[in-house]
């Protein structure tokens, strides 16, 4: 029985300061992306769907994800990002 693909996915930490949108709509969005990329991982697999995940995050100005990343204490941005991809045993 093959595995079935799984995704995980965050918005960023936080939200931006004097901001009024509604925990519904995070997670409106959230749940789309989530959505987009499972349909590429299954289609095209992890790189793909890392990076078109990555950019839908990115391009969703809600988030503090990516380009919109909140600064950490000491006034640094601070970004990562990771795949994994079981059947070609690398990162």
């Amino acid at each position: 029985m093959k595995p079935m693909p799984t995704i995980l996915i965050h918005g960023g930490c936080g939200r931006y300061e004097s901001t009024t949108i509604a925990n519904e709509e995070y997670d409106v969005n959230l749940r789309r992306i989530v959505k987009q990329a499972f349909t590429i991982l299954t289609e095209q697999g992890a790189r793909e769907a890392t990076v078109q995940g990555l950019m839908m995050l990115e391009n969703e100005k809600i988030f503090n994800a990516g380009t919109g990343s909140k600064l950490q204490q000491d006034g640094k941005v601070r970004m990562s990002a990771a795949y994994m991809d079981g059947s070609e045993q690398r990162y």
